[in-house]
Protein backbone atom coordinates (compact mmCIF):
# COMPACT_ATOMS: atom_id res chain seq x y z
CA UNK A 1 0.00 0.00 0.00
CA UNK A 2 2.71 2.19 0.75
CA UNK A 3 4.62 1.61 -2.34
CA UNK A 4 1.09 1.88 -4.37
CA UNK A 5 0.79 5.44 -2.49
CA UNK A 6 4.24 6.77 -3.35
CA UNK A 7 3.85 5.78 -7.22
CA UNK A 8 0.62 7.65 -7.43
CA UNK A 9 2.05 10.39 -5.56
CA UNK A 10 5.09 10.67 -8.34
CA UNK A 11 2.88 10.04 -10.87
CA UNK A 12 0.84 13.25 -10.00
CA UNK A 13 3.99 15.06 -9.19
CA UNK A 14 5.64 14.26 -12.93
CA UNK A 15 2.06 14.70 -14.33
CA UNK A 16 1.77 17.79 -12.92
CA UNK A 17 5.46 18.90 -14.03
CA UNK A 18 4.42 18.09 -17.64
CA UNK A 19 1.16 20.01 -17.10
CA UNK A 20 3.37 23.15 -16.12
CA UNK A 21 5.07 22.63 -18.99
CA UNK A 22 1.98 22.92 -21.39
CA UNK A 23 1.06 26.03 -19.36
CA UNK A 24 4.20 27.43 -20.28
CA UNK A 25 4.03 26.45 -24.19
CA UNK A 26 0.30 27.81 -24.39
CA UNK A 27 1.24 30.84 -22.16
CA UNK A 28 4.41 31.32 -24.94
CA UNK A 29 1.48 31.00 -27.96
CA UNK A 30 -0.74 33.22 -26.70
CA UNK A 31 1.36 36.30 -26.36
CA UNK A 32 2.49 36.63 -29.47
CA UNK A 33 1.44 39.33 -31.50
CA UNK A 34 -2.14 39.18 -33.63
CA UNK A 35 -0.21 39.12 -36.78
CA UNK A 36 2.35 35.68 -35.63
CA UNK A 37 -0.77 34.26 -34.00
CA UNK A 38 -1.56 30.65 -35.59
CA UNK A 39 -3.68 27.68 -34.71
CA UNK A 40 -1.81 26.26 -32.09
CA UNK A 41 -3.28 22.54 -33.81
CA UNK A 42 -2.92 22.32 -37.22
CA UNK A 43 -1.45 20.07 -40.65
CA UNK A 44 1.18 22.05 -42.64
CA UNK A 45 2.07 19.29 -44.62
CA UNK A 46 -0.89 16.58 -45.68
CA UNK A 47 0.80 12.77 -46.04
CA UNK A 48 -2.31 10.83 -46.48
CA UNK A 49 -6.14 10.03 -45.18
CA UNK A 50 -7.77 7.04 -43.17
CA UNK A 51 -11.23 6.53 -42.46
CA UNK A 52 -12.02 10.01 -42.13
CA UNK A 53 -8.48 10.98 -40.28
CA UNK A 54 -6.40 13.33 -42.09
CA UNK A 55 -2.66 12.41 -41.22
CA UNK A 56 0.11 14.67 -41.75
CA UNK A 57 3.06 16.69 -40.48
CA UNK A 58 3.00 19.54 -37.79
CA UNK A 59 6.06 21.94 -38.23
CA UNK A 60 5.32 23.27 -34.72
CA UNK A 61 5.64 20.19 -32.98
CA UNK A 62 7.97 18.30 -34.77
CA UNK A 63 6.19 15.35 -35.66
CA UNK A 64 3.24 14.27 -37.06
CA UNK A 65 -0.75 14.31 -36.01
CA UNK A 66 -3.76 12.73 -36.87
CA UNK A 67 -7.60 14.72 -36.80
CA UNK A 68 -11.16 14.33 -37.24
CA UNK A 69 -14.22 16.38 -36.91
CA UNK A 70 -17.69 15.09 -35.56
CA UNK A 71 -21.01 16.19 -36.48
CA UNK A 72 -21.22 18.27 -33.05
CA UNK A 73 -18.32 20.08 -34.06
CA UNK A 74 -16.08 18.27 -31.69
CA UNK A 75 -12.42 17.99 -33.45
CA UNK A 76 -9.61 15.38 -32.33
CA UNK A 77 -6.00 16.12 -32.43
CA UNK A 78 -4.07 13.26 -31.50
CA UNK A 79 0.12 13.12 -32.74
CA UNK A 80 3.64 12.81 -31.18
CA UNK A 81 6.42 15.26 -30.86
CA UNK A 82 9.84 15.43 -31.45
CA UNK A 83 12.47 12.93 -31.54
CA UNK A 84 10.91 11.23 -28.59
CA UNK A 85 7.51 10.25 -29.64
CA UNK A 86 5.60 11.49 -26.66
CA UNK A 87 1.96 11.70 -27.55
CA UNK A 88 -0.19 14.62 -27.14
CA UNK A 89 -4.53 14.60 -27.35
CA UNK A 90 -6.66 17.69 -28.16
CA UNK A 91 -10.21 17.87 -28.45
CA UNK A 92 -11.64 21.97 -30.13
CA UNK A 93 -15.01 22.47 -30.41
CA UNK A 94 -16.52 26.01 -31.39
CA UNK A 95 -19.35 26.03 -28.65
CA UNK A 96 -16.71 25.43 -25.70
CA UNK A 97 -16.75 29.44 -24.99
CA UNK A 98 -16.47 28.75 -21.27
CA UNK A 99 -13.20 27.12 -20.93
CA UNK A 100 -10.15 29.39 -19.95
CA UNK A 101 -6.56 29.60 -21.33
CA UNK A 102 -3.55 28.24 -19.21
CA UNK A 103 -6.28 26.51 -16.91
CA UNK A 104 -5.72 23.26 -15.63
CA UNK A 105 -9.01 21.11 -16.40
CA UNK A 106 -9.33 17.57 -15.57
CA UNK A 107 -11.54 15.38 -18.04
CA UNK A 108 -12.69 11.71 -17.52
CA UNK A 109 -12.87 9.58 -20.85
CA UNK A 110 -15.40 6.66 -20.19
CA UNK A 111 -15.79 3.69 -22.84
CA UNK A 112 -18.82 1.62 -23.50
CA UNK A 113 -17.11 -1.31 -21.85
CA UNK A 114 -17.57 0.81 -19.13
CA UNK A 115 -13.69 1.41 -18.79
CA UNK A 116 -12.93 5.24 -17.17
CA UNK A 117 -9.99 6.96 -17.62
CA UNK A 118 -8.69 10.62 -15.82
CA UNK A 119 -6.77 13.04 -17.18
CA UNK A 120 -5.34 16.78 -17.04
CA UNK A 121 -5.76 19.26 -19.72
CA UNK A 122 -5.11 22.93 -20.49
CA UNK A 123 -7.45 25.03 -22.45
CA UNK A 124 -6.13 26.93 -24.88
CA UNK A 125 -7.63 29.20 -27.86
CA UNK A 126 -7.24 27.07 -31.24
CA UNK A 127 -8.80 29.60 -33.09
CA UNK A 128 -10.96 33.32 -32.52
CA UNK A 129 -13.87 31.08 -32.45
CA UNK A 130 -12.54 27.84 -31.10
CA UNK A 131 -11.20 27.10 -28.06
CA UNK A 132 -10.09 23.57 -26.81
CA UNK A 133 -8.60 21.18 -23.96
CA UNK A 134 -4.61 19.80 -24.90
CA UNK A 135 -2.44 17.69 -22.99
CA UNK A 136 1.18 16.50 -23.65
CA UNK A 137 3.56 14.01 -22.64
CA UNK A 138 0.99 11.25 -22.93
CA UNK A 139 1.82 7.47 -22.80
CA UNK A 140 1.52 5.52 -26.50
CA UNK A 141 -0.70 3.07 -24.18
CA UNK A 142 -3.26 5.76 -23.26
CA UNK A 143 -3.75 7.08 -26.79
CA UNK A 144 -3.74 2.87 -28.01
CA UNK A 145 -6.39 1.92 -25.00
CA UNK A 146 -8.69 4.72 -25.91
CA UNK A 147 -8.52 3.82 -29.93
CA UNK A 148 -9.51 0.33 -28.88
CA UNK A 149 -12.36 1.32 -26.89
CA UNK A 150 -14.27 2.15 -30.55
CA UNK A 151 -16.40 4.59 -28.96
CA UNK A 152 -16.11 7.27 -25.58
CA UNK A 153 -17.43 10.07 -23.53
CA UNK A 154 -15.46 12.93 -22.77
CA UNK A 155 -16.91 13.85 -19.08
CA UNK A 156 -15.86 17.70 -18.30
CA UNK A 157 -17.12 19.31 -14.80
CA UNK A 158 -19.56 16.06 -14.32
CA UNK A 159 -20.80 16.43 -17.93
CA UNK A 160 -20.75 14.81 -20.52
CA UNK A 161 -19.64 17.15 -23.81
CA UNK A 162 -18.65 14.83 -26.13
CA UNK A 163 -19.78 11.48 -27.26
CA UNK A 164 -17.04 10.37 -30.30
CA UNK A 165 -17.22 7.30 -32.18
CA UNK A 166 -12.86 6.45 -32.45
CA UNK A 167 -13.87 3.31 -35.31
CA UNK A 168 -10.57 3.46 -37.54
CA UNK A 169 -8.38 5.70 -34.86
CA UNK A 170 -5.95 2.48 -34.48
CA UNK A 171 -5.55 3.08 -38.06
CA UNK A 172 -5.05 6.67 -37.66
CA UNK A 173 -2.48 6.16 -35.30
CA UNK A 174 -0.85 3.51 -37.27
CA UNK A 175 -0.65 6.25 -39.95
CA UNK A 176 0.54 9.14 -37.24
CA UNK A 177 3.73 6.95 -36.40
CA UNK A 178 4.64 5.81 -39.77
CA UNK A 179 4.49 9.88 -41.02
CA UNK A 180 6.24 10.30 -38.01
CA UNK A 181 9.27 7.90 -39.06
CA UNK A 182 8.99 9.16 -42.29
CA UNK A 183 9.20 12.84 -41.66
CA UNK A 184 10.67 13.44 -38.27
CA UNK A 185 13.10 10.63 -38.24
CA UNK A 186 16.24 10.70 -40.21
CA UNK A 187 18.73 7.27 -40.51
CA UNK A 188 22.48 7.87 -39.68
CA UNK A 189 24.24 7.89 -43.06
CA UNK A 190 25.55 4.77 -44.40
CA UNK A 191 23.04 2.62 -41.94
CA UNK A 192 21.12 -0.08 -43.20
CA UNK A 193 17.98 1.74 -45.83
CA UNK A 194 14.99 0.50 -47.62
CA UNK A 195 14.47 1.04 -50.98
CA UNK A 196 11.54 0.78 -53.26
CA UNK A 197 11.55 -1.44 -55.73
CA UNK A 198 11.52 0.96 -58.72
CA UNK A 199 9.17 0.73 -61.64
CA UNK A 200 11.15 -0.71 -64.98
CA UNK A 201 12.94 2.22 -66.32
CA UNK A 202 12.50 4.42 -63.57
CA UNK A 203 16.34 5.69 -63.00
CA UNK A 204 16.41 8.78 -60.95
CA UNK A 205 18.38 11.70 -63.17
CA UNK A 206 21.31 13.99 -61.63
CA UNK A 207 20.22 15.50 -58.92
CA UNK A 208 17.42 13.05 -57.81
CA UNK A 209 14.49 13.79 -60.33
CA UNK A 210 12.30 11.63 -62.15
CA UNK A 211 12.56 11.27 -65.72
CA UNK A 212 10.03 11.50 -67.81
CA UNK A 213 8.74 9.55 -70.02
CA UNK A 214 7.14 5.68 -69.54
CA UNK A 215 7.91 2.60 -66.86
CA UNK A 216 6.20 -0.11 -66.23
CA UNK A 217 5.62 -1.70 -62.78
CA UNK A 218 3.06 -4.63 -61.73
CA UNK A 219 -0.63 -4.93 -60.04
CA UNK A 220 -3.01 -7.20 -59.60
CA UNK A 221 -7.33 -7.82 -59.69
CA UNK A 222 -9.20 -7.54 -56.62
CA UNK A 223 -12.61 -7.34 -57.56
CA UNK A 224 -14.70 -8.67 -60.02
CA UNK A 225 -14.82 -4.88 -61.88
CA UNK A 226 -11.70 -4.95 -62.58
CA UNK A 227 -10.45 -2.62 -59.78
CA UNK A 228 -6.47 -3.35 -59.80
CA UNK A 229 -4.11 -2.97 -56.31
CA UNK A 230 -0.67 -1.82 -56.48
CA UNK A 231 2.34 0.45 -55.39
CA UNK A 232 1.64 4.16 -55.08
CA UNK A 233 5.21 4.52 -56.63
CA UNK A 234 4.45 3.18 -59.64
CA UNK A 235 1.85 5.43 -60.59
CA UNK A 236 3.03 8.48 -58.97
CA UNK A 237 3.25 11.68 -61.19
CA UNK A 238 2.01 10.03 -64.35
CA UNK A 239 -0.40 11.97 -66.70
CA UNK A 240 -1.90 8.48 -67.77
CA UNK A 241 -1.85 5.07 -67.35
CA UNK A 242 -2.90 1.41 -68.90
CA UNK A 243 -2.58 -2.09 -67.44
CA UNK A 244 -2.04 -4.94 -69.84
CA UNK A 245 -2.38 -8.66 -69.50
CA UNK A 246 -0.50 -11.58 -71.40
CA UNK A 247 -1.14 -11.20 -75.83
CA UNK A 248 -3.61 -8.58 -74.74
CA UNK A 249 -3.37 -4.87 -75.93
CA UNK A 250 -2.97 -2.52 -73.20
CA UNK A 251 -6.32 -0.59 -71.44
CA UNK A 252 -6.91 2.54 -70.12
CA UNK A 253 -6.33 2.56 -65.69
CA UNK A 254 -7.56 5.35 -63.45
CA UNK A 255 -6.14 5.90 -60.22
CA UNK A 256 -9.17 5.69 -57.78
CA UNK A 257 -7.57 5.27 -54.31
CA UNK A 258 -3.89 6.14 -52.98
CA UNK A 259 -1.72 5.50 -49.78
CA UNK A 260 1.69 7.26 -50.26
CA UNK A 261 2.53 6.42 -46.43
CA UNK A 262 1.79 2.17 -46.97
CA UNK A 263 2.84 3.13 -50.60
CA UNK A 264 -0.24 1.97 -52.21
CA UNK A 265 -2.81 2.83 -55.39
CA UNK A 266 -5.90 1.45 -56.88
CA UNK A 267 -6.72 1.68 -60.33
CA UNK A 268 -9.97 0.89 -62.50
CA UNK A 269 -9.60 -0.55 -65.70
CA UNK A 270 -13.07 -2.23 -66.59
CA UNK A 271 -11.23 -5.58 -67.26
CA UNK A 272 -13.27 -8.66 -66.35
CA UNK A 273 -10.75 -10.66 -64.51
CA UNK A 274 -10.63 -14.11 -65.69
CA UNK A 275 -9.27 -14.88 -61.36
CA UNK A 276 -9.46 -12.85 -58.40
CA UNK A 277 -7.22 -14.05 -55.56
CA UNK A 278 -7.97 -13.70 -52.05
CA UNK A 279 -6.47 -12.52 -48.83
CA UNK A 280 -5.35 -14.09 -46.46
CA UNK A 281 -3.72 -12.54 -42.72
CA UNK A 282 -2.38 -16.41 -42.05
CA UNK A 283 1.47 -16.45 -42.65
CA UNK A 284 4.37 -18.35 -40.85
CA UNK A 285 8.20 -17.27 -41.25
CA UNK A 286 9.38 -20.64 -42.77
CA UNK A 287 6.18 -21.09 -45.06
CA UNK A 288 6.63 -20.34 -48.98
CA UNK A 289 5.99 -17.66 -51.15
CA UNK A 290 5.70 -17.27 -54.80
CA UNK A 291 5.58 -13.55 -56.93
CA UNK A 292 4.62 -13.41 -60.61
CA UNK A 293 5.53 -10.09 -62.15
CA UNK A 294 7.05 -8.43 -65.02
CA UNK A 295 10.56 -7.41 -63.53
CA UNK A 296 13.36 -5.65 -65.93
CA UNK A 297 10.85 -4.46 -68.55
CA UNK A 298 12.83 -4.61 -72.15
CA UNK A 299 15.52 -7.21 -70.80
CA UNK A 300 13.79 -10.58 -69.45
CA UNK A 301 10.71 -11.90 -70.79
CA UNK A 302 7.79 -9.99 -71.79
CA UNK A 303 5.49 -13.29 -70.70
CA UNK A 304 6.07 -12.30 -66.63
CA UNK A 305 8.61 -13.87 -64.55
CA UNK A 306 7.78 -16.67 -61.29
CA UNK A 307 10.02 -16.75 -58.78
CA UNK A 308 9.92 -18.66 -55.20
CA UNK A 309 10.93 -18.22 -51.59
CA UNK A 310 10.30 -18.37 -47.96
CA UNK A 311 9.08 -15.69 -45.50
CA UNK A 312 12.01 -14.50 -43.21
CA UNK A 313 10.69 -12.47 -40.84
CA UNK A 314 6.87 -11.34 -40.39
CA UNK A 315 8.29 -7.82 -39.99
CA UNK A 316 10.61 -5.49 -41.72
CA UNK A 317 13.12 -3.25 -40.81
CA UNK A 318 13.04 -1.84 -37.75
CA UNK A 319 10.20 -4.50 -37.03
CA UNK A 320 8.00 -2.10 -39.12
CA UNK A 321 4.69 -4.36 -38.40
CA UNK A 322 3.53 -3.34 -41.91
CA UNK A 323 6.39 -5.46 -43.47
CA UNK A 324 6.77 -9.03 -44.22
CA UNK A 325 10.24 -10.05 -45.29
CA UNK A 326 11.12 -12.47 -47.86
CA UNK A 327 13.64 -14.08 -50.00
CA UNK A 328 11.86 -14.57 -53.14
CA UNK A 329 13.84 -12.63 -55.88
CA UNK A 330 12.73 -9.30 -56.27
CA UNK A 331 13.74 -6.47 -59.31
CA UNK A 332 12.79 -2.98 -60.69
CA UNK A 333 9.51 -3.98 -61.95
CA UNK A 334 8.01 -6.11 -59.19
CA UNK A 335 6.87 -3.31 -57.35
CA UNK A 336 2.92 -3.44 -56.59
CA UNK A 337 2.28 -7.36 -57.14
CA UNK A 338 1.16 -10.05 -55.20
CA UNK A 339 3.21 -12.38 -52.77
CA UNK A 340 1.00 -15.78 -52.69
CA UNK A 341 1.62 -18.35 -50.39
CA UNK A 342 1.04 -22.18 -51.32
CA UNK A 343 -2.40 -22.31 -51.45
CA UNK A 344 -2.53 -19.21 -53.82
CA UNK A 345 -4.06 -16.80 -51.36
CA UNK A 346 -2.24 -13.27 -51.13
CA UNK A 347 -0.31 -12.78 -48.17
CA UNK A 348 1.64 -9.45 -48.91
CA UNK A 349 1.63 -6.86 -52.05
CA UNK A 350 5.48 -6.67 -53.02
CA UNK A 351 7.20 -2.85 -52.14
CA UNK A 352 10.82 -2.61 -51.49
CA UNK A 353 14.00 -4.28 -51.01
CA UNK A 354 17.03 -3.97 -49.06
CA UNK A 355 19.54 -1.05 -50.32
CA UNK A 356 22.55 -3.67 -50.62
CA UNK A 357 25.13 -0.89 -51.82
CA UNK A 358 24.69 1.26 -49.07
CA UNK A 359 24.96 -1.68 -46.97
CA UNK A 360 27.87 -2.84 -48.55
CA UNK A 361 29.53 0.57 -48.00
CA UNK A 362 29.18 0.72 -44.75
CA UNK A 363 29.56 -3.22 -43.63
CA UNK A 364 31.38 -4.67 -46.58
CA UNK A 365 29.28 -7.61 -47.27
CA UNK A 366 26.30 -8.01 -49.78
CA UNK A 367 23.07 -8.88 -48.25
CA UNK A 368 20.95 -11.70 -50.32
CA UNK A 369 17.20 -12.22 -50.96
CA UNK A 370 16.43 -9.67 -48.55
CA UNK A 371 13.04 -8.01 -49.81
CA UNK A 372 10.10 -6.69 -48.10
CA UNK A 373 6.25 -6.89 -48.72
CA UNK A 374 2.79 -5.13 -47.48
CA UNK A 375 0.93 -6.91 -45.21
CA UNK A 376 -2.30 -7.88 -46.72
CA UNK A 377 -4.06 -6.77 -43.00
CA UNK A 378 -2.74 -3.08 -44.70
CA UNK A 379 -3.92 -3.97 -48.20
CA UNK A 380 -7.35 -5.09 -46.90
CA UNK A 381 -8.38 -1.99 -45.08
CA UNK A 382 -7.18 0.22 -47.76
CA UNK A 383 -9.41 -1.39 -50.13
CA UNK A 384 -12.22 -1.42 -47.49
CA UNK A 385 -11.73 2.19 -47.08
CA UNK A 386 -11.79 3.17 -50.68
CA UNK A 387 -15.23 0.76 -50.92
CA UNK A 388 -14.08 -1.97 -52.41
CA UNK A 389 -14.70 -6.09 -50.97
CA UNK A 390 -12.40 -8.42 -51.96
CA UNK A 391 -14.17 -11.29 -54.01
CA UNK A 392 -11.75 -13.95 -54.15
CA UNK A 393 -12.46 -17.06 -51.94
CA UNK A 394 -9.56 -18.86 -49.90
CA UNK A 395 -8.20 -21.74 -50.45
CA UNK A 396 -7.18 -24.28 -47.91
CA UNK A 397 -5.81 -26.33 -50.89
CA UNK A 398 -1.98 -26.54 -51.26
CA UNK A 399 -1.23 -26.32 -54.93
CA UNK A 400 2.67 -27.05 -56.73
CA UNK A 401 4.68 -24.16 -58.18
CA UNK A 402 3.59 -24.82 -61.67
CA UNK A 403 -0.16 -24.15 -60.70
CA UNK A 404 0.30 -21.35 -58.71
CA UNK A 405 1.88 -19.72 -62.14
CA UNK A 406 -0.83 -20.32 -64.02
CA UNK A 407 -3.03 -19.05 -61.45
CA UNK A 408 -1.14 -15.88 -60.75
CA UNK A 409 -1.16 -15.43 -64.40
CA UNK A 410 -4.71 -15.15 -64.77
CA UNK A 411 -5.00 -12.19 -62.06
CA UNK A 412 -1.78 -10.34 -62.61
CA UNK A 413 -1.04 -6.92 -64.91
CA UNK A 414 1.91 -4.90 -66.08
CA UNK A 415 0.79 -1.43 -65.17
CA UNK A 416 2.57 0.89 -67.60
CA UNK A 417 2.86 4.52 -66.51
CA UNK A 418 3.69 7.81 -68.80
CA UNK A 419 4.94 10.82 -67.59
Amino acid sequence: MQASSVRKRMADRCARVVLCLVLTVLFCLATRSPADAQALLRIDRENTAIRGWQIGLSERFGGCVATTRYTDQTTVWLGFTGENSTAFLAFTNPNWASIEKNREYTLTFRAATGRNWDGRFAGFEQTADEKGLVAFGLRREFILDLARSAGIQVIFERRSIARLSLNGSLGAIEGVLLCHRQFAFNPKQGENRQTRVPPAGDRPREGGSRPRGMSTGTGFFVSQSGHVLTNHHVVEDCTDMSVTRLGAPPVPATLVGRDPVNDLALLTTGITPARVPAFSPRVRVGESVYIYGFPLAGLLATAGNFTIGNVSALAGLRDDTRMLQHSAPTQPGNSGGALVDERGNVVGVIVSKLNVLALAQRNQDIAQNVNFAIRSGVATNFLEVNGVTNAGRASEQKLDPATLADQSRDFTVQVICNR
